[in-house]
């Protein structure tokens, strides 16, 4: 995904009330399954709906712990 033009490690994501895709709509994780993920992710939200909209975190080091051992892939190093 581009960034901006005079900062490319700047992701801006906007949506008003005519974007026919909005950005996130459902799960996601904000471009850490990059090759070369980001170092950090900001929220930033100037205005917000009355209602929804919600965000929730999760941990994926605590999701891979609770794999099973077939489910968690064989280390290469």
């Amino acid at each position: 995904m581009p960034g901006l033009p005079d900062h490319p490690e700047i992701v801006a994501i906007h949506a008003d009330e005519k974007s026919k895709f909005v950005a996130g709509e459902s799960w996601h994780s904000d471009l850490t399954a990059d090759a070369e993920p980001p170092l950090g992710s900001i929220l930033y939200l100037p205005i917000v709906p009355d209602n929804g909209g919600d965000t929730t975190f999760a941990s994926m080091y605590a999701a891979y712990e609770t794999l099973s051992p077939k489910m968690k892939p064989i280390s290469r190093a």
